[in-house]
């Protein structure tokens, strides 16, 4: 089973957030950058499938 902190949408959306403040920061350094937010679409995407998990009552 994953840690609880894992199946938490908010957890997820944070780091993309965080991700996306550092990559606002990168401009001199674009495929950097680019990775952050892809990285970030991707956090977005576990926090969507976290929150499915918990509203089908399967999150624990």
């Amino acid at each position: 089973m994953a840690a609880p902190h894992l199946q938490n949408p908010e957890h997820w959306r944070r780091r993309a957030q965080e991700l996306r403040s550092i990559a606002d920061e990168l401009t001199a350094f674009a495929r950097a950058k680019a990775s952050l937010l892809r990285t970030a679409e991707e956090y977005d995407r576990l926090a969507m499938r976290a929150e499915r998990r918990l509203n089908s009552g399967y999150g624990g």
